[in-house]
C-alpha cells in the first residue's frame, strides 16, 4: 500500500534527511526511490569534485535536467539536493505531478549531522539556509520536522489537507473557460445570413477564421488600436472573400449575434465550482469589447469573483499594465499566490510572465514548446496543481 497517492519530492538544506526518509518511506510502504544527488554521481561523479573544477552554475545546469527527468520518471520517492529549489524549471516540474514535502531541523542540528561530510557548500550553512529558507517554505505543500521520527512525523503530516499553492486565478475566458470558436463561427454565419453576403455563411466563416487571428495579433503587440482593430478585420475579411463589406454594417450583426452567445466550454463550470470550494479567488481577465464581454460572460459569474475586460481597463494582454490594473484592483500583496491560466503564448502566457506571475497554459499537446510554468491538457490537471 503506497503512502500518498502521489509520489513525494523530498526538500530541505543539506542534512534535513532526504536521502535517509526517502529509503525508510521506501521500505515500509513500497515504492521506488531517485536520489538526484545520487544519480548526479553516477552520471558525472564526485559532486565536490565536480564543483572544483566546473563551478556551481554548471552544476546546477546539469542538476535541473535532473530534477525535470525525476518529474517524468516512475519513482515514488524523490530526494533532491539542497539546492534543488533555485531551479524554477525543475520545482514547476515536479509541482506539476508530485507533492512536496519539505524537510527542517535547527542549524546546530544540520551542522552535526553533515560535519563529516565532502559537501561542497557546508561551510556556508547558515548563510545557504537564509537565503533558500524562503524557498522551501514557497514550494512546500507539507512540512516535516526531522528532530523527531521523520517517517511518524510525514505520516501524520500526509493525514491533513494539503495547503493551496496559489491564492488567486486569474483565468482568460475565450477559448479556455469559454468555446470562442462555437461562439465566433455561429455570429459570422449569422451576420452574413443577415447581410445576405454573395460568399455565404460557410465560406464567410472559413474567411473570417484565416484573418481574425493575426489582426488580433496586431493589437497585443501594440501596433494598432481597438477601433482600427474592428475596421480591419471587416477590410481584411472582404479583401479574402474578393468582395466588398460595409464595416459598419458588419460589425453591428456580428456584435449582435456575438452578445447572444453562451457557450461555456465543456467541464468549466464544474471546474471553477471546485477552485471556489477550496477557497481561491477566480477572475475572468479578457481581451475583448466590453459591448459582448459582459454578456458572453454571465453564465461564469456565480463562480468568479469579477471579470477585467481590455477595452474597459485600456490596455490589452500581454501588455503589464492590463495585469498591473488588475493586482491594483483585488488588491493583491503577493504575487507569488497569484496564476495565470490561459490559452494564448502571445497574450496570457507573455503578460502573465513578464509581470512576475506564474502562468499554466491550456494546450492540446502538453509537447508543444511554451514558456508557461505549467502545461495541461484539461481543468483536471489544473485542480491537482492548484
Amino acid at each position: 500500500m503506497m503512502l500518498h497517492d502521489k509520489p513525494l519530492v523530498f526538500i530541505g538544506p543539506m542534512g534535513s534527511g532526504k536521502s535517509s526518509l526517502a529509503r525508510r518511506i521506501s521500505a515500509k510502504y513500497g515504492g521506488t526511490v531517485l536520489d538526484v544527488d545520487k544519480e548526479f554521481t553516477r552520471r558525472y561523479g564526485s559532486i565536490s569534485d565536480f564543483f572544483a573544477q566546473n563551478g556551481e552554475a554548471e552544476f546546477r545546469k546539469l542538476e535541473e535536467n535532473l530534477l525535470v527527468e525525476a518529474a517524468k520518471s516512475d519513482a515514488a520517492y524523490i530526494a533532491t539536493g539542497g539546492g534543488a529549489v533555485l531551479s524554477r524549471r525543475g520545482m514547476y516540474a515536479l509541482r506539476k505531478s508530485c507533492t512536496v514535502v519539505y524537510l527542517t531541523a535547527p542549524t546546530a542540528v544540520l551542522k552535526d549531522r553533515i560535519n563529516r561530510s565532502d559537501r561542497p557548500l557546508k561551510n556556508d550553512l547558515e548563510f545557504t539556509l537564509k537565503a533558500r529558507a524562503p524557498l522551501y517554505e514557497m514550494y512546500a505543500d507539507y512540512t516535516v520536522d526531522t528532530r523527531v521520527d521523520s517517517v511518524k512525523e510525514l505520516e501524520r503530516a500526509l493525514k491533513t489537507k494539503r495547503k493551496n499553492r496559489y491564492d488567486i486565478l486569474l483565468c482568460d475566458s475565450d477559448d479556455t473557460l469559454l468555446d470562442f470558436q462555437k461562439a465566433r463561427s455561429a455570429s459570422i454565419r449569422a451576420a452574413a445570413e443577415e447581410l445576405d453576403l454573395p460568399c455565404g455563411a460557410e465560406a464567410c466563416d472559413r474567411a473570417y477564421k484565416a484573418v481574425v487571428c493575426r489582426v488580433w495579433k496586431k493589437l497585443e503587440r501594440g501596433e494598432i488600436t481597438a477601433d482600427e482593430l474592428k475596421t480591419e478585420r471587416v477590410t481584411a475579411l472582404g479583401e479574402e472573400l474578393g468582395i466588398a463589406l460595409d464595416v459598419d454594417a458588419f460589425n453591428r450583426a456580428y456584435t449582435s449575434e456575438m452578445e447572444k452567445t453562451r457557450f461555456v466550454s465543456d467541464g468549466a463550470t464544474e471546474f471553477l465550482r471546485d477552485v471556489c470550494a477550496r477557497g481561491i479567488e477566480t477572475y475572468v481577465i479578457t481581451n475583448s469589447f466590453v459591448n459582448f464581454a459582459r454578456e458572453r460572460t454571465k453564465p461564469l459569474l456565480p463562480y468568479v469573483d469579477g471579470v477585467f475586460v481590455s477595452e474597459e481597463i485600456g490596455y490589452y494582454k500581454p501588455d503589464v499594465r492590463f495585469f498591473e490594473h488588475v493586482l491594483s484592483a483585488i488588491s493583491c500583496t503577493d504575487k507569488r499566490r497569484v496564476l495565470v491560466f490561459g490559452d494564448s503564448e502571445t497574450s496570457d502566457i507573455k503578460g502573465g510572465a513578464d509581470s512576475g506571475l506564474d502562468t499554466c497554459r491550456l494546450m492540446c499537446s502538453p509537447d508543444t514548446d511554451s514558456a508557461a510554468d505549467y502545461i495541461v491538457r484539461g481543468y483536471s490537471e489544473l485542480l491537482d496543481i492548484l
